[in-house]
């Protein structure tokens, strides 16, 4: 085998039947960079349904349940005490809200990481 360097600018190594451009050696690194890229979005994917769905529906689960009971302890203080107190109110009102942000969180994150097809659906 000879081993040439050519005197095109496109043509970095000859041998024999082998031409190599640098054309070739892009495409071949595009090639390589993509495989990365891939191994990367799966790494991600995963990452992302690890968090979404048992740690986000388990922090979820727990987050409701524990506003369900403090607004079950708020509203027995507010019973018991005579003067109306806007801090239980304010209390109350937070548990509620809080409750609304989780449930929207197992809607549009954990629901779509559990059950993929829902993302072809038009009416999610």
């Amino acid at each position: 085998c000879k081993r040439q360097t050519a005197v095109s600018s496109n043509t970095l190594l000859t041998t024999g039947q082998l031409k190599v451009t640098k054309h070739k050696m892009e495409h071949s690194m595009d090639m390589i960079n993509q495989g990365d890229n891939n191994v990367y979005a799966e790494k991600t994917h995963y990452a992302n349904w690890v968090t979404s769905v048992p740690v986000g529906l388990t922090f979820a689960t727990l987050g409701l349940m524990g506003n369900a009971l403090s607004l079950i302890v708020w509203d027995r203080v507010a019973r018991n005490t005579e003067v109306s107190n806007s801090n239980i109110k304010s209390f109350k009102l937070l548990g509620v809200v809080n409750s609304c942000f989780l449930v929207s969180y197992l809607m549009a994150d954990t629901l779509k990481s559990c059950v993929p097809s829902l993302l072809q659906n038009y009416i999610f």
